[in-house]
Parts: structure tokens; sequence; C-alpha cells
């Protein structure tokens, strides 16, 4: 599967299915591509070949921590500029600021909102849009 560019693309990387299905409906009203993606391994290979305008990144998989896909994406010079929000039941207070450390563009905590995820999902995105017309 290739990412469409004509469209905002959203890559959800979670192992619980059910967060996959919370995401999408919050955002089924907003002008978003959802690609969800169940193991960190799939979202790193899936990563290789595509370039999402945002990813959402769970902290608690089976195959590779959060934080370490974290690394890995940030490492990829064509996804370096991506933006992650972390969304994670975790709300320990130094993996937050170790998950910001590491590239995060900010952290969600579970159970979440709609309007919340709405408004950090619009504002990584118009951020990054705006960074991006920067380096032009």
């Amino acid at each position: 599967m290739l990412i469409d560019n004509k469209q905002t693309t959203i890559v959800v990387i979670d192992d619980d299915v059910l967060q996959h299905k919370i995401i999408n409906n919050c955002l089924k009203d907003e002008p978003y591509k959802i690609i969800s993606l169940l193991r960190g391994e799939t979202a790193l290979t899936f990563l290789l070949m595509n370039r999402p305008d945002l990813i959402l990144l769970d902290i608690n998989m089976p195959d590779f921590s959060g934080i370490e896909i974290l690394q890995r994406i940030k490492s990829y010079k064509h996804l370096s500029g991506v933006p992650i929000i972390m969304v994670t039941g975790d709300k320990n207070r130094d993996t937050i600021i170790e998950c910001i450390k590491k590239g995060a563009t900010n952290y969600i905590i579970k159970p979440f909102t709609r309007s919340l995820l709405i408004e950090k999902v619009g504002t990584a995105l118009t951020t990054a849009t705006l960074a991006t017309e920067n380096d032009d």
C-alpha cells in the first residue's frame, strides 16, 4: 500500500484494534486518510517506502517499544520532519519527557476526548506545514 499524497495522511501505530476504531471514529469527519498498523515492524517497513503527514504512535507495543519506533522513524531522513504524537496510557512524567526529547511532537494520554485529539492533530499538521514552507 502506498500513500496518496493528494490527501492528508495519518498513520496510526497501535497494537490495540479498539484504539484504531476510537481514533478513526474521532477523526471520521476530518479530511484525513487514516492508515492503521498493528505492529512496530510492519509500521517501520511501511514507513521506509511512505511519508505520511502525521504519525500517532502508542508506547506499549509487543514487538518494539513506541520509544524505539520513535527513534527509528526520526533516523529516517525522509521522515525526520514528520510530526509524531504519542498516544498512550503511560502518564509517567519521565516517559513523557523522554518521548519529547527523542522527537515526539506531542503526547496524548488515553483515554482522550475527540476534541483533544482533533486539536492536537490539527496543531501538529499546521506546525509541520509552516515549518516546511519556511524551509523553502
